[in-house]
């Protein structure tokens, strides 16, 4: 995957790695746009770094959920588990936060720790 850009591939991760996955489990995901980002809140300045986003769908004119992680991750595997964790919030709804209908997906999905800071897990 020579000269690939990192909105494609983060869209092919999804598309090859991680749709089946959570239709398997129950939550399919919506229609979504995933792009690297500076998110809204929580930038290289800031106390706790944010590095992902899911926005609902009514925050965009097409009713799509917007997903953002931020440029400064480089590791795959972290930047799989952020783009992970933020479908989990796409498919239960960001409305249900980081509470047990996103603990489920989460855990199915093989994240672990935390479910405000998930990481991959084996």
């Amino acid at each position: 995957m020579d000269n690939v850009t990192r909105e494609q591939w983060l869209r092919d991760f999804v598309e090859y790695g991680f749709s089946d996955n959570f239709a398997d489990r129950g939550a399919a995901l919506p229609k979504y746009r995933v792009s690297c980002s500076f998110p809204s809140t929580g930038g290289l300045s800031a106390k706790r770094k944010t590095i992902g986003q899911c926005w609902d769908a009514s925050a965009s004119a097409d009713g799509t959920t917007e997903i953002f992680i931020s440029p400064t991750e480089d590791d795959p595997v972290e930047v799989a588990a952020t783009l992970c964790h933020e479908l989990v919030h796409a498919a239960v709804s960001v409305a249900a936060g980081h509470g047990p209908a996103f603990r489920k997906v989460a855990l199915a999905m093989g994240l672990q720790g935390k479910m405000t800071a998930t990481e991959a897990g084996e």
